[in-house]
């Protein structure tokens, strides 16, 4: 996660908020994200409150998420969504196969 200084990471979930930062400190993943978010929140307005929240420009910020409904809460928030681990989702938008580190 070379990456996680120069950009913003957050996190946008369906799964329960509480285990998610649980599994994200027990994996020593936390400090890769501002934020972790989940339900009972609604995603969509978990994902508006964040760029509201953090002043993110919507021209700027992407959704990668691997569901429908990953996609249409980017469509209504009006940001760029990239698909993945989902194959349904490439025929919508943009797909990430793989994600690889640079070395």
């Amino acid at each position: 996660m070379k990456n996680y200084k120069n950009y913003n990471f957050n996190i946008a979930s369906g799964a329960d908020e509480e285990d998610l930062k649980y599994i994200c400190n027990k994996l020593e993943l936390s400090k890769y994200f501002l934020s972790i978010n989940g339900s009972p929140k609604i995603k969509s307005k978990i994902v508006k409150d964040i760029l509201k929240n953090y002043g993110y420009k919507k021209g700027e910020t992407i959704m990668i998420g691997d569901s429908i409904n990953d996609y249409e809460v980017a469509i209504k928030n009006e940001i760029k969504f990239y698909g993945y681990n989902n194959e349904s989702l490439k025929k919508l938008c943009n797909y990430i196969i793989f994600f690889k580190e640079k070395i």
